[in-house]
């Protein structure tokens, strides 16, 4: 396969391609062993989020490779750093933070741009949702863990991964919500936090400003 066509086949430029009748698909080492000879069975009739057409297969397990080393890298990163850290008794990690986040901004471009193009839905152009949709989607679900402000920053520009976000949430209910409900408590929680915060701030620095203001009378 010639490089040029290597680079349009393969846009992230970080996988393999291979030529086949359905198309030119990026492989990645799983994928081989599913085009191989597989050394499991799945039962792909209760496994529905599993398409069992090689092709779809191979596309549902390129993007589960990708959300690895990129957006889980991004999303993850962002809420350990700037979130759960304390209460883990570890530090704030500025750094590792703005790290993360610009790793989450270029996951939700190609996101955007890459995997949600197409006149379908879900990843891939697919007309329902996949494992992958399941997979990105629970990602993307503990920015909530953020305060609004930053969600808006993040998820404003991409008009497509939101409205993918609430298909997959529509298309699976009850469930996708019913998985995340301590996931909705902890959001809550970490918001009253950072709320009763602000709060104890204002009451340090207002009396403070005062003063201030009133000794130069």
């Amino acid at each position: 396969m010639g490089k040029m066509v290597h680079l349009a086949a393969n846009i992230l430029t970080k996988m393999r391609a291979a030529s086949e009748n359905a198309g030119i698909k990026g492989l990645s080492l799983v994928m081989k062993k599913l085009y191989g000879e597989p050394t499991y069975s799945i039962n792909y009739h209760c496994c529905s989020r599993y398409p069992a057409d090689m092709s779809r297969r191979a596309q549902v397990d390129c993007i589960l490779d990708w959300h690895h080393t990129n957006l889980r890298r991004g999303a993850a990163g962002l809420i350990m750093n700037q979130v759960l850290a304390p209460s883990l008794g570890l530090q704030l990690n500025p750094n590792g933070s703005a790290e993360a986040e610009s790793i989450l901004k270029s996951s939700l471009m190609k996101l955007e741009t890459i995997w949600l193009t197409g006149s379908n839905k879900f990843l891939g152009n697919a007309r329902q949702p996949s494992i992958a949709d399941l997979s990105l989607a629970c990602e993307l679900k503990q920015l909530q863990l953020l305060d609004e402000h930053a969600i808006s920053t993040l998820l404003g520009p991409w008009a497509k991964v939101r409205s993918w976000l609430s298909a997959v949430e529509n298309t699976t209910a009850p469930h996708f919500a019913d998985v995340h409900l301590h996931l909705q408590y902890v959001s809550k929680r970490f918001k009253e936090r950072r709320h009763q915060e602000k709060s104890e701030q204002r009451n340090i620095t207002l009396p403070a400003a005062i003063s201030a203001q009133n000794s130069k009378l």
